[in-house]
């Protein structure tokens, strides 16, 4: 089910992609001589994605079990930052990090050895940690808006863990078996200030399918 979901959703921000990159062309300020980035402009972004899609699956998963008791999901993310520096008026090169959590801590009900009710703690999850070289290109811009499109590539770290303080059953860590890390996105920042504005971007791959934040340039 979670490949199928995922498939329906991966076609919806597809579809939502051309259509946001449309907009950007057709609402967004004509290009001016000033202009928001530059060649040697450096851009520093701080973001907070959506959704986090295996805190959705742990939610969907456990929501309607009735074997677990004081069940609790939590989940960071995905969070992150991006620097880049434009190697010329339209091109970009920089690096992207970002930071996906979710776990689902629960309590089952068992006996001891000698027969005495007793309550067991269990939790599992996830940690998602990626870095990706990030290649842009800015195709809109005026002297306080500035739209690109991205592509990147890199290293990506997934550790699954679980724990419990029931007998017969022990803690365990494995790790993600493909470590690579893509995403194709589109976006756009408007400066408020000569140097500080905000930003929101729409992209298939790591990161979030949608994710906002600050923008700042120098």
């Amino acid at each position: 089910m979670e490949c199928s979901d995922k498939s329906i959703n991966h076609k919806t921000m597809k579809k939502l992609l051309l259509i946001f990159a449309a907009g950007l062309f057709l609402f967004s300020p004509a290009e001016s001589k000033a202009q928001a980035v530059t060649k040697g402009t450096v851009l520093i972004d701080a973001y907070y994605g959506f959704p986090n899609w295996t805190k959705s699956l742990l939610q969907t998963s456990y929501a309607n079990s009735g074997s677990e008791t004081n069940i609790s999901i939590n989940g960071i993310g995905p969070v992150g930052g991006r620097i880049e520096y434009l190697l010329g008026e339209k091109i970009g090169l920089g690096v992207d990090v970002n930071y996906t959590s979710a776990s689902v801590s629960w309590k089952e009900s068992g006996t001891n050895d000698v027969g005495q009710p007793v309550v067991y703690d269990h939790k599992t999850g996830q940690e998602l940690l990626r870095a990706m070289a990030a290649f842009s290109w800015h195709f809109v811009g005026s002297d306080e808006f500035d739209a690109y499109l991205s592509f990147g590539a890199g290293y990506r770290n997934k550790t699954y863990a679980y724990e419990t303080n029931e007998p017969g059953f022990i803690d365990s860590e494995t790790k993600g078996l493909i470590p690579l890390a893509v995403r194709l996105a589109v976006g756009g920042r408007y400066f408020f200030t000569d140097n500080i504005g905000a930003g929101i971007e729409l992209g298939l791959g790591g990161g979030g399918n949608v994710r906002g934040g600050l923008a700042v340039k120098f």
